[in-house]
Formats: C-alpha cells, structure tokens, sequence
C-alpha cells in the first residue's frame, strides 16, 4: 500500500472511514485530508437525530481517533487551484482518493461546482505535479446508470442517469479520464451503490428510518412516512466500500470503472422491516405511503463481477449494518447539540 495518501471529502461519511483503515491497516502510511469544512475532533461534519435533538453526528468508536500524527488536515475548497497545488506539491502523495462530492438533494448549481469544478481543479492540481505523479480514485455513482433495462447493472452497460446528480457524477469521470490520459498517470472509476453505516447522513433512507424507528419508542402510535417501499436498491456497507476502494488503488485496471455494492436487490420495504424489528417498535406504528417520485428509478443493483476478479467479497450484510446503525441511535448520552451557526454550514 501507498504510504502517503491525500483524502479530499476527508471528513466526510466515506472519508472518515477511509482514514481509519488506513492508518490502522499500516503503519507507516500518512493521511493528509482536505475539505470544505473546519477540523472537527470526534464528530463528522453533518446533524443526526439522537433522543429526539439533532446534534453533530458522533464518530464510532471503530473510528473516534485518528493515530498520532500520521493523519493532518487542511480546510481548502478544491476550487482554489493554486493553493491546491501547492499543497499537493509539497505532500507528494502517491494515491489521491476524491470522495468530495455534495449530496443528490443539493442544488443543482451546487452539484455542478462538487462534482465537475471541483474535480477538474483536482485533476489540474494532479498533472501539473513532477514524475512520478500519483494515482486517483474517483468516487463516482450507480446513479450514472439511471433506470437502464439490463440488470444487474454492469460496467460495460450504456449510462443514462435520470437526474442531475447522476449527471454530474458521469461527468466527472470523463473529465478525470480525459485529464489523467493526456497527463500521463493512472487513474479509476469507483461506481458507488447505496452505503449504510453508522452516522450516516440522514439524507439516504436507512439513515432517516432508524433515526425514526429508533425514536418512536419515546411514544405509542408513531407516524412514519415513507416513499415507494416497493424500490429496490443496492445497499453496501461503508466499511466494506473502504476495502473495495484500496483494493481498487492496489489492483484495478488504469483507466476502468468499477461497481462498488454487494450485488443483492433488496427491496425498501424489508428494509424497513428489518429496522422494526431492530428498533423493537413493531406494535402502534402506522406508516404512510407518499405518492411515488416522479423520476425515481424503480430497481437498481449492481453485477461487482469485476471488483469479485480483483479479490473483493462483501464482509458486512445487511442484516449486520443495520444492526450497527439502530445500535449507533439507541446509545446513551446526548453528544454536542448543534447551535444555528453549525446547523447554518
């Protein structure tokens, strides 16, 4: 494994747990993080819902602590080309993973600049460094696929995603292959399916479930309202999505796309059963349907044959990281409950 690694989205869901593996898995590896936000000890950077206030999300213990000082941290936005440069300059990374990226439900202004701004100032920053230069991981998306009729979803299949984010992810993977090509240094495509894990943003659905479920014990009759429980998706753990990244930087193909899930379709609705019965709120709970979204893709999961060929296998069900994300809810002791300005960024 590389020893000097640059993370940008560092602090981020995916970023956090990248940085653990990291560093615990050598160590004489060193992490320099980059993002948006100001260094935050113990906490990731977005809310959870916890015993009913929205606070800072806690780390995991697995992950509360970065080692000594191989792990550093910069607040710099990627648009800044030149003081990324620099910063690259001086670091000499040897793997650069960009994991930087807004949520689908920002704005559309604000996936433009994420996603092909950001990455085009990234890869810039990259090709203008010495030999040997360092090889990037691209975080990309399932979404770029969009409600294609051949499924499983594989590399080879045509993109045609159904919204912006997809778009702007797709995007994003031209631009770092045609400026990784003519810069001469190797460079992939991570396709990522649908992560779970504890604290994670409460913004993708297991997320906002179990901060319900876990919740509704407070009192009988609970409403939950969800969208369409017959959608199918593609759920991968966020510790497993860590080995398929550095197993990608270890043995992928320069140049290729690889699908990053577990290969199983599961249906929103037993996801949602099995948070229930996680919670143990089976009984007074009434759920309410919401009308189906207009563009939503109805089935989506992905063919990880070529990820399988470079040495990964899942190692969490579902089962199992739902099990930790109600368990990260369900802990004692109220956090640091977020004041205007943190929930303003």
């Amino acid at each position: 494994m590389a020893s000097r690694c640059l993370i940008t989205g560092a602090q981020g869901f995916i970023g956090r747990y990248l940085t653990a593996r990291i560093l615990r898995g050598d160590a004489s590896a060193q992490v320099m993080g980059i993002g948006r936000s100001p260094r935050l000890n113990g906490y990731f950077t977005h809310p959870v819902t916890l015993n009913g206030r929205q606070v800072l999300a806690p780390l995991p213990a697995e992950i509360g602590a970065e080692v000594g000082g191989r792990f550093r941290y910069v607040q710099l936005t990627l648009l800044d080309t030149r003081r990324l440069d620099a910063l690259v300059r001086a670091f000499k990374p040897h793997l650069v993973f960009h994991l930087a990226s807004a949520l689908s439900s920002a704005s559309e202004a604000e996936l433009r600049r994420s996603n092909i701004e950001a990455t085009a100032s990234l890869m810039d920053a990259i090709a203008a460094q010495a030999e040997p230069k360092p090889e990037l991981i691209l975080a990309s998306s399932g979404a770029v696929y969009g409600a294609t009729a051949s499924l499983p979803h594989s590399e080879s299949d045509r993109t045609d995603p159904v919204d912006i984010y997809g778009v702007v992810k797709l995007a994003a993977e031209h631009i770092a292959r045609v400026k990784a090509t003519r810069a001469g240094f190797r460079f992939f495509s991570a396709r990522i399916y649908n992560v779970v894990g504890p604290g994670q943003v409460e913004a993708h659905v297991c997320g906002r479930f179990a901060a319900e479920l876990v919740n509704c014990r407070l009192g009988p009759g609970s409403l939950l309202q969800v969208g369409n429980l017959n959608t199918t998706r593609d759920f991968i753990d966020v510790r497993d999505v860590t080995a398929a990244l550095l197993i990608i930087a270890r043995r992928g193909d320069s140049g290729a796309a690889y699908n990053v899930g577990t290969g199983r379709e599961t249906a929103i609705r037993d996801v949602l059963r099995q948070l229930t019965e996680l919670a143990g709120c089976q009984k007074g709970l009434r759920i309410e349907s919401a009308e189906k979204r207009r563009f939503d893709v109805p089935r989506h999961f992905a063919d990880i044959s070529s990820l399988r060929r470079l040495g990964f296998a899942p190692q969490y069900s579902l089962a199992v990281s739902l099990r930790d994300v109600v368990a990260y809810y369900a802990r004692r002791g109220l956090p640091h409950v977020m004041n205007a300005a943190e929930l303003a960024q």
